[in-house]
């Protein structure tokens, strides 16, 4: 894991801080409207696995994980999110749906 990380939890150790992530090119590799392929298993190939030991990693120490994205099916990202997250729990998942 990134130094960097360990040293920012290291300092909030006593602080608990909600983190807000948003899933497209940032949870994982790709847009979920643009890359309409991308299904079940698949998934898995576009998520590093240094972010599976980030998210778990700020998670044991306290802090709290949530999700704040847009797209145009929010129920896929949904379904995507626990294919490719199974062991991280969001507090909060907020997936605003898009217009055309």
């Amino acid at each position: 894991m990134n130094r960097g990380l360990k040293y920012l939890l290291r300092l909030n150790k006593n602080k608990k801080r909600q983190f807000i992530f948003d899933l497209d090119k940032t949870l994982w590799d790709y847009t979920v409207e643009y890359a309409t392929h991308i299904n079940g298993k698949d998934v898995l190939n576009y998520v590093h696995k240094s972010r599976r030991t980030i998210l778990n990693a700020i998670q044991q120490d306290g802090h709290t994980l949530n999700i704040a994205s847009r797209s145009k099916d929010p129920d896929k990202c949904k379904y995507l999110l626990k294919i490719a997250y199974p062991d991280v729990y969001f507090s909060n998942i907020q997936i605003f749906n898009t217009e055309d």
